[in-house]
Order: structure tokens, then sequence, then C-alpha cells
């Protein structure tokens, strides 16, 4: 990266991207989204790589529902802050497939491998419809003009 950078990992197990999960206090990504951006802005490169947490069978969701909560996530990166500071390009990064969730996780999700199987797909669509990067953790591809 460089002296000229600052990489910030905002990460957080169990976090989702619009979710309120009963269980686990605090991981709706959209809730924290503005402040991360305020509090680290400006921000020149929003990553964004949610959505296997959604996939949780109690959220009842599958990964079209997680990647409109990620292009909500998009949506509120481009909104207006307090101190001027102008949006973040975002690269959206579709999670990988669900293989085979073991122990106390595998309940949770339950349905999860198939579901995750579609990420690429409507991952991809919401960032070409976004103008974002778009990546696969295998490598970038740039937005449909």
């Amino acid at each position: 990266m460089g002296k000229h950078h600052q990489v910030i990992n905002f990460g957080l197990p169990g976090r989702t991207t619009i979710w309120n999960d009963p269980f686990l206090e605090g991981r709706n990504g959209l809730s924290y989204l503005q402040a991360a951006l305020e509090t680290f802005g400006p921000v020149d490169i929003l990553i964004i790589m949610l959505g296997t947490n959604d996939l949780k069978r109690y959220f009842n969701v599958g990964a079209y529902e997680a990647a409109k909560g990620v292009e909500k996530l998009i949506e509120k990166s481009k909104m207006p802050n307090n101190h001027g500071f102008p949006h973040p390009r975002c690269v959206v990064i579709a999670p990988p497939n669900i293989l085979s969730p073991t122990g106390a996780m595998a309940e949770n999700f339950d349905g999860a491998i198939e579901k995750s199987q579609h990420f690429h797909h409507y991952y991809q669509d919401v960032a070409a419809h976004n103008k974002c990067l778009f990546s696969t953790l295998r490598g970038f591809y740039s937005p449909v003009p």
C-alpha cells in the first residue's frame, strides 16, 4: 500500500447488509456506514463484502436480497454528509459460496449453501447498475459502460 495509503478494516463477525440480527446486537451494516465514513473520512475507496450472514435462516432471504442490501449501502455511501466529504468509489466483492457450515453455525445457515451460489450473479448486477467495480476475490471487473 505504501506510505500514502491507509487501509481500515471495519469488518465485524456476524455483520449483515441491512438486517437487525435478534441474537447479535449492532451487526446491521447500514446502521453503521455513515458514522464509519465520517469517522474515517474522507474515504477514497469503500470495499463492501457483506451478505453471507444475510443468509442465516431466520432472516429468510437469499442472495438477491443480500445484493439489494449491498445496493442500499452503496446508495448510503453517496449521500451528502455533515463534513462535505466526497463520496467514495465503491468496490463490491461477492462473498464466496458457502460450502459446508459445521458445528453450532450449521443450523443457522440451513439452506444457505444453495442460496449462496447466486451471490456472483446478483452482486455483479448491483455493481454494474451502480457503476462500482466488482470482484469475486479472484479478480476485478470494470462496470458496464
